[in-house]
């Protein structure tokens, strides 16, 4: 398991970064993202940096940084340590994690050879395990129901993320933009994935829209969630007709 070691110099001008992690999850692609998330965490430069291979499984990272801006120092230890974790951490190993958490190892050990495999390589290298588990839930209410289940995430400042599970029935943007815009958002960014069928779930598609709203929105998002995921499932079934009053619903 990682471990993370920060030392500060006594005139807050320099800070060491020291890593210890399983010598197989230290690839080159990780070490980037780690320099990255640490120069983007200090807002500074790396100025010196080594790799140690300490035992025959595990590497030691050791990085220092020149701090420009002192306050960049004042940062939750247990926070950092979670997103370097999460950064060098295969998207398969995490989700075995958070299964095993939430239903113990035995059960999370067999779920997690069961739906594993249904998620394609362009998924995984998009979400993590959190996104996933929260995916799979969704997926089965879907198949359960055999109906578009929708779900808002909330993004930062006026921007949403929005995601249709469509179990058996592959959808078209000309079915889901419509409805998209008449709630009054815009959408930038749009990406399906194709996920294969398991014990829990249908052979089903996850669309995933990345929207922005032109007005910051005073609803509360829970109040604002619940009705957008009500109008749009509704919307999917033709229960609900979608024109230009569907706006009202995010006033």
């Amino acid at each position: 398991k990682l471990k993370l070691f920060v030392q500060k110099d006594w005139s807050n001008s320099f800070v060491n970064i020291i890593v210890f992690l399983p010598r197989e999850s230290l690839t080159p692609e990780v070490y980037n993202e780690i320099s990255c998330y640490l120069t983007n965490k200090f807002d500074s430069e790396i100025i010196a940096d080594d790799i140690t291979v300490v035992a025959q499984n595990f590497s030691h990272l050791f990085a220092t940084l020149a701090v420009k801006d002192s306050s960049k120092l004042e940062f939750d230890y247990d926070e950092m340590e979670k997103d370097l974790i999460q950064i060098t951490t295969n998207w398969s190993d995490g989700l075995l994690h958070k299964l095993c958490e939430e239903l113990g190892e035995y059960e999370g050990g067999i779920r997690h050879k069961q739906i594993e495999p249904s998620f394609p390589a362009e998924y995984r290298h998009k979400f993590n395990a959190d996104a996933t588990i929260d995916d799979v839930h969704h997926l089965e209410q879907a198949s359960e129901s055999n109906k578009v289940v929708v779900n808002l995430i909330k993004g930062e400042d006026n921007e949403y993320h929005l995601k249709f599970y469509s179990p058996e029935i592959s959808l078209t943007l000309s079915e889901t933009l419509p409805a998209i815009e008449n709630l009054g958002f815009t959408a930038i960014d749009e990406q399906s994935f194709a996920i294969k069928e398991s014990d829990d779930f249908k052979y089903s598609w996850i669309y995933e829209f990345k929207l922005s709203s032109p007005i910051e929105t005073e609803v509360p998002f829970d109040a604002l969630k619940k009705n957008i995921e009500e109008a749009l499932g509704k919307m999917s079934e033709g229960e609900l007709v979608s024109d230009s009053l569907s706006k009202m619903l995010v006033l």
